[in-house]
Formats: structure tokens, sequence, C-alpha cells
């Protein structure tokens, strides 16, 4: 029950973010070009659910297709955290010299790209069990344990970076970082009561929406409708001056 509600909510919600994020002209920045993959991320995450609920409830827990579906929601829990590592690397780079930004950028993109490919490869091999009775399911075994594992990897690193930037950790950009590992907290206690209730994909979904009040994305359509006001303005002052 509580995973169809954290199901359909977090579906909404993350649809209301999407349709307002990207009908906007937003700043070509890499901090949002990130925001937009872990928002892409996340809507795959809630379409993976969905289908292996269907094929769980249609098909029977022993369905090829359940297996396939269930590696697939691993992996698409692996992805999106691993864009949002890259993220807090991002936001914790010293942007003053942008050579140096940029090659630091590229270092870390590509040794998340490297983490990501290796962990595609494991998830789809290692094994994994799954439960389903009186409407509760999940999974366990090596694929779900190696999961674990990185994330708590990630934890550590994303710890790591705070305490390296003590100094600026006012700026509102880090708040996603505090959040996701209070809600990464949450979630071991929850799952340790009762690990049928997923709330993974809701946890992507808030910190989504924490990150669209945290990142430069103001409305250029705005901006240089309020550019063209200006220059109208100033005009039609210097006409009148000369007049």
């Amino acid at each position: 029950m509580w995973n169809l509600i954290f199901l359909i909510t977090g579906t909404i919600f993350i649809i209301l973010l999407s349709v307002m994020f990207f009908k906007k002209d937003i700043l070509k920045t890499k901090e949002n070009q990130l925001f937009k993959y872990l928002i892409i991320a996340n809507i795959v995450q809630y379409i993976v659910e969905i289908l292996l609920q269907i094929f769980v409830r249609t098909l029977g827990i022993d369905s090829i297709m359940v297996d396939i579906f269930g590696k697939l929601y691993l992996i698409s829990i692996f992805i999106w955290f691993t864009f949002f590592s890259i993220y807090t690397f991002v936001i914790c780079l010293n942007k003053t010299n942008k050579a140096k930004y940029e090659f630091n950028f590229k270092k870390i993109r590509n040794i998340h790209i490297g983490l990501m490919i290796s962990g595609i490869i494991s998830f789809a091999l290692l094994p994994f069990e799954k439960f389903y009775e009186a409407d509760k399911m999940y999974t366990y075994g090596l694929a779900v344990d190696a999961l674990k594992v990185i994330l708590g990897i990630f934890m550590i690193t994303w710890v790591v970076l705070l305490f390296k930037n003590l100094k600026k950790l006012k700026d509102k950009k880090y708040l996603p970082i505090f959040l996701i590992l209070l809600m990464l907290v949450a979630n071991v206690i929850i799952q340790s009561i009762d690990p049928s209730i997923l709330i993974v994909d809701m946890v992507g979904t808030l910190i989504c929406y924490a990150m669209s009040f945290t990142i430069e994305n103001p409305d250029l359509k705005l901006i240089r409708e309020l550019a063209n006001n200006r220059r109208l303005t100033e005009t039609s002052i210097e006409e009148k001056s000369k007049a």
C-alpha cells in the first residue's frame, strides 16, 4: 500500500517538476545539465518500478521479466546516485581558475563514468533474490548488497566533501547534500523495520525539488524581455532629450 502511495505521488511530482524545468530557456551550466540528468534518471526510476510492480502482479515473482526489471531498477537507482555524486563534486570545485575548474570537472566526470559502466555491468551479472507475499515485495542478495555498499561509499565521500568545505556550508547549494544524507539514513531505518517499503525514488524526487531552489536557474526569456524593455526605455528617453 505504502509503495503505491509513494509511487503515484512521486511520479506526479517529478512530472510536474520536469514540465516546469524543461519549458524554460535555462543557463547552460554544468550544474543545470546535471540537474536535467537527475530529473530524467528519476523519471526512469519510476517507469521501471511501475513496470516491475505490474509484472510481479500479473506474471508472478518467477517471471524472467521480473528478473530483468528488478536488475534495471537497481541500475536506475545506481545511475541517479552517480549523477548526484558528480553534482556534489561540481558544487565543491573552486571556480576562480576556469582552466583548473574544467580540468578537475573532466577528471571527476570520467571517474564517475568509469564507475557507472563498471556498476551497470556488475548489477547485470550479480544475482539477487525476490520476495513477494501479501502485497509486499522486495529484493535482496548480492546485487542489493553491492548497491548498499556503493551508496555507503557515496555517503562517506559526501561527508568528507562537506568537512572540506566547512566555510562554504552557508551556501544554499549544499542543502541537497545535507538532505540526501538525512533521507538515506531514514531509508536505512525504514528498510530495517520493513524492507518492502521503498522510498528511494521519492528521495530522488525530493532532492530534485530542493535542487530546483538552489541551482542558478533564471528564466532567460524573462531576462531577455527585461533587457529589451530597458533598451526601449533608454531609447525613448534619449529621443525625448534630443527633441
